[in-house]
């Protein structure tokens, strides 16, 4: 389809390594952290060229020593700046989650329970 319809811009979230994503003019790609991700892999993939999603229970400007914008504003990924952590808002189920994929900043996990900082 990308091929099909060069003038138009597709984009996705991945948590496909940088070196397994496609390369195609108009096919943007946004790693997408996961409870799983190491530091040394939001670095790679920023040093690659790509950014990276992160789900917060507050969105901050800085993270970890990274720029971090607002990914909440609009979806037009391919318009962010390169080498950012794209910051999201946890929504729906997300805001109850316990594993690590959502970024505590305002709260944290005591005894399986979220509570304020």
């Amino acid at each position: 389809m990308m091929e099909r319809y060069p003038e138009m811009v597709w984009y996705d979230y991945t948590k496909w390594p940088l070196e397994k994503r496609p390369s195609t003019p108009n096919y943007h790609l946004t790693f997408s952290r996961s409870e799983e991700t190491t530091l040394e892999q939001i670095q790679y993939s920023l040093d690659g060229g790509r950014n990276v999603a992160v789900v917060f229970d507050r969105v901050p400007t800085e993270w970890e020593g990274w720029t971090v914008i607002d990914g909440d504003a609009d979806d037009m990924r391919w318009l962010d700046p390169v080498g950012v952590i794209v910051g999201l808002k946890a929504k729906g189920a997300a805001r109850k989650d316990i594993t690590g994929f959502v970024v505590r900043l305002a709260t944290k996990i005591v005894d399986g329970k979220i509570v304020k900082l």
